[in-house]
């Protein structure tokens, strides 16, 4: 089963993951609870697809270009994948509640039933409280799977009600090879590789290669929308509009990794100005570095909260206001 599931998912680094898995079946201990977890981009929720189509016995594999908020993928009468509805970025109580009550019901086929809960960290706390009761009195023959990015953003009562699959990156050279694969610029594979701190779907998105581009477009777009704020030829209000209707993960990667940089040259460089730093170029003016914590610390709370966050504009508004002229990087 795995050699034959990563040929379609061309995935190798799922195939340690995928092996652990089979090794429960074959051993009589299908989980009635499983949760896949590890970084952005290494292909955990094409993992939690591939193991509900294994559990139902489908030979139906999801493709590594199925959009993310496609989880009803999985052709089968016994499968529900649940996730954030149209216009909301969270899971609602609503939605658990449904499915619990699917679950109960009799299998379609006299088998197995299976549900994809994706990302399980955006349940509100009303459905994670009602999930946490179908997992202490669980269905028969139905297995829950839950996909997330770090086991500290769901409630701990959920956490130690189910088993635990973790997806790693794969080795750098690993990583670069399978980029490398559909894409001949290796330097390109290795800043967008670095930047996705070796996540390699985040790096494929990256390159565009899912889309078919250029590679590296993404974070050549970034920088000089954010060169244009430095220089105030564009106001945050409109780039924000842009921003909002981006991968928010990547772009506040993206801000993060620059702030950090600037800081790093201010501590090395021991008072360098901001000189071409990522591409970026503000004049003559020396790096504030407490604002430059500060505003660390807004974007990492930025990412915490993005996957909540139903203005996903306003939010990019207010921090690409600190880039305008440079204002906040430089305010005393």
């Amino acid at each position: 089963m795995t050699n034959r599931v990563l040929n379609v998912l061309n995935a190798p680094w799922l195939e340690g993951a995928l092996q652990r898995f089979e090794g429960r079946l074959v051993r009589g201990q299908t989980p009635q609870a499983l949760l896949i977890h590890g970084p952005v981009g290494t292909g955990r929720r094409h993992l939690g697809l591939t193991v509900a189509a294994r559990l139902l016995g489908s030979d139906w594999r999801p493709s590594l270009d199925t959009p993310a908020d496609q989880l009803g993928g999985v052709p089968h009468p016994d499968y529900w994948g649940v996730g954030p509805e149209e216009d909301s970025r969270t899971i609602r109580i609503e939605q658990i509640r449904d499915l619990s009550q699917a679950l109960h019901l009799t299998s379609h086929r006299s088998g197995w039933k299976v549900a994809l809960i994706y990302p399980a960290e955006v349940m509100t706390h009303n459905a994670a409280n009602t999930l946490l009761k179908t997992l202490e009195e669980p269905p028969e023959a139905t297995t829950l799977i839950l996909v997330a990015e770090a086991l500290t953003r769901l409630p701990p009562t959920i956490v130690s009600r189910c088993e635990r699959l973790r997806v790693s990156p794969p080795a750098r050279s690993a990583a670069l090879a399978w980029l490398s694969q559909g894409h001949s610029d290796r330097a390109a594979c290795e800043r967008a590789l670095a930047f996705a701190s070796g996540s390699p779907l985040m790096a494929r998105t990256l390159l565009g290669e899912a889309q078919g581009e250029g590679g590296g477009k993404m974070l050549a777009e970034l920088a000089d929308e954010v060169q244009r704020l430095i220089d105030r030829s564009v106001p945050p209000t409109s780039l924000a509009k842009t921003w909002a209707r981006r991968d928010a993960g990547v772009c506040l990667r993206w801000l993060f990794l620059q702030t950090a940089e600037l800081l790093h040259s201010q501590v090395a460089a021991g008072g360098d100005r901001f000189s071409g730093l990522a591409h970026l170029k503000i004049p003559g003016v020396p790096v504030n570095m407490a604002a430059c914590c500060a505003y660390l610390d807004q974007v990492m709370e930025a990412q915490r909260l993005k996957d909540r966050s139903l203005n996903m504009e306003a939010m990019f508004a207010d921090l690409l206001m600190w880039w305008y002229g440079a204002a906040g990087a430089t305010r005393y």
